[in-house]
Order: C-alpha cells, then structure tokens, then sequence
C-alpha cells in the first residue's frame, strides 16, 4: 500500500521489485543473463542395444588409459565407453562441454548424458545436486579416488573382465 503523497519507485520494467527481476528488468538466470547457462552439447548416438555406456569424467583423452578427474562437472574431457560381453566396443573421447559453464552446468550435463544412454558415471567426486539429477535419471554413479585409470576401474566395477 502507497500513503497518499507518497510514491513507489518503479523500476525501468515498471515493477515494484518483487520476484525475479528486482527493480525492473532483472538480469535472469542466477544473475547471468536471460536462461540456464549454454553449454554446447555433441549429438553422439545412443548405444546399441546389449551394450552398456559408461561415461567417465577424465584429466586427459587418452581414451580407457585416462586418469580420473577430481571432480565431475569440471572435468576436462568425457570418456565414453560401451561395453558388450565384458570387452570395450567403442570408446571416443570428448572435451566436457560443461566444464567451464556457471551455475547449472552440471544437471545439464546429467540430461544429456541420460539421454545418450549412459548408464554409469565415474568420477573423482560428484556434488549433491548433479547426484540427485543423475540418480533421477537413472544413472548409477560411481566415486574412484582422481588419478585411477579407467581401465582399472571398470574391471574393478567388473564391468571389463580382460
């Protein structure tokens, strides 16, 4: 309510600052600019069918002789596996799109890598909010010290049984 005589400043949107916004126009998403941060996702297809995808958030490309990162949405690269019969079918590396995105990155790393089919992933260390959504998702997470390479920890996950 506005006494008499008395006047509410209103913002360049005409808003009292209530809501997102502030006074006005607001500056969006998390203070960043007009929606969720945009991450540059590759269109790799889903695996084929008996095949298990893992994807593991790497230091280097090195493919299954990558060392596991420390941490998940900052990871450098992605290794992403498929496995039938206990023996790699294909692997390809990917620099991590999200690795240098803001606030939001990493449950929007965890949608696309639901819907590429990855049903492991392995880390050094996975937050609580990604782990949730990739939980949600349906993605089983596993956490290995950062540096063990990735062929160890898919045997040891038995995942590789060479």
């Amino acid at each position: 309510m506005v006494w008499p005589g008395y006047s509410q400043p209103r913002g360049q949107g005409g808003g009292y600052g209530y809501g997102r916004g502030g006074m006005g126009r607001g500056a969006g998403w998390r203070g960043q600019g007009g929606g969720p941060p945009m991450i540059n996702l590759p269109s790799i297809k889903p695996p084929a069918p008996g095949t298990i995808r893992v994807a593991a958030m790497v230091n280097t490309p090195h493919g299954l002789e990558a060392t596991l990162a420390p941490h998940y949405r900052r990871a450098p690269y992605i290794v992403l596996v498929d496995i039938a019969g206990g023996k790699p079918v294909w692997v390809t590396s990917i620099p991590n799109p999200a690795a240098t995105a803001r606030g939001g990155g990493g449950g929007i790393l965890a949608q696309w890598l639901a819907s590429i089919g990855a049903r492991y992933v392995v880390s050094g260390h996975i937050g609580p909010s990604a782990a949730r959504t990739l939980v949600s998702l349906g993605i089983t997470i596993r956490v290995f010290p950062p540096g063990t390479r990735l062929i160890d920890v898919l045997r040891q996950l038995g995942l590789l049984t060479q």
